[in-house]
């Protein structure tokens, strides 16, 4: 079967082919019948899709490939997936390379130039609470996205993510001697990493949406959790990690001055904000 790539389909096309389950909801129409509203993936993009007269056989293969035969149709001026059959399909290496979106260097590598850039931090206690953090979670770092929809939104992205603006934060620092290297650093390194706890992930490290906690309290929150845990369990003061604490819980509050913050948090900001757009750009222009 020749893989019929998400981007390329236009309205009219008979479609047959593999796509990556990514969401799915399923909803009763007016005569009570229930359907499927849903989303597909591969690595050239996302389509949405109906399943009429839905009968379940989905319900646990979210973030699964699946079989489907339909036909594409405009549905409020956007494409649309009219789905004929939809089914599990075999889970075998080549069909899982033709359609997971994965970042462009691989996975082992990026996490050995952050595992290196870590090792640079003249701070030891910033150093050792994310040499702590980052060994722990190897596992889903390898795999993990740095956001559900948005930016760097495939497998591997967080890591992508995170050694770009690592690259970024180097550049700054060398600049201004003002800045607080080791902090910017961990900053960098860490400002994510709650997101290891907010998503939830497929089998294949796909994220598939949020956990309770992750729709609760954000991954903001939840990532200057990990760092106090962390730094508790290594014996180190929670005032000396205060400002790593508030660095990753504001990151997100880009250009909000009512925020007292050190100046390595607002850099964080804008690093965040220009990475996550830069790389939404790139994706648009795919």
């Amino acid at each position: 079967m020749v893989h019929q790539p998400i981007s390329n389909l236009a309205v009219g096309d008979a479609v047959n082919g593999i796509y990556l389950l990514r969401c799915a909801k399923a909803q009763h129409s007016k005569n009570g019948s229930e359907y499927l509203l849903a989303t597909l993936a591969d690595k050239s993009g996302s389509i949405s899709c109906i399943v009429w007269n839905y009968d379940g056989s989905l319900d646990s293969e979210l973030g699964a490939p699946v079989l489907v035969t339909g036909t594409v149709k405009e549905y409020q001026g956007k494409t649309q997936i009219s789905v004929r059959s939809a089914e599990p399909a075999p889970e075998n290496d080549v069909i899982l390379s033709a359609i997971l979106p994965t970042a462009p260097v691989s996975s082992e590598i990026l996490y050995h130039r952050v595992r290196t850039a870590i090792a640079t931090i003249d701070d030891e206690d910033y150093r050792l609470i994310c040499e702590t953090i980052y060994d722990e979670n190897k596992k889903l770092l390898l795999t993990a996205p740095a956001s559900i929809l948005y930016h760097h939104a495939y497998i591997g992205g967080l890591l992508t993510h995170i050694s770009d603006m690592v690259s970024s934060a180097n550049y700054w620092a060398a600049q201004y001697k003002a800045i607080d290297r080791s902090l910017l650093l961990a900053a960098v390194l860490l400002h994510d990493i709650g997101k290891l706890r907010s998503y939830e992930f497929s089998r294949y490290g796909y994220a598939l949406g949020h956990t309770n906690e992750g729709s609760q309290l954000g991954h903001p929150a939840l990532g200057s959790k990990m760092v106090f845990d962390t730094a508790v369990i290594l014996g180190i003061s929670p005032d000396k990690i205060l400002p790593l604490q508030s660095a990753t819980i504001h990151h997100h509050n880009n250009g909000d001055r009512s925020q007292i913050l050190c100046f390595e948090a607002r850099l964080l900001q804008l690093l965040d904000y220009a990475d996550c757009c830069a790389s939404s750009a790139d994706d648009n222009a795919a």
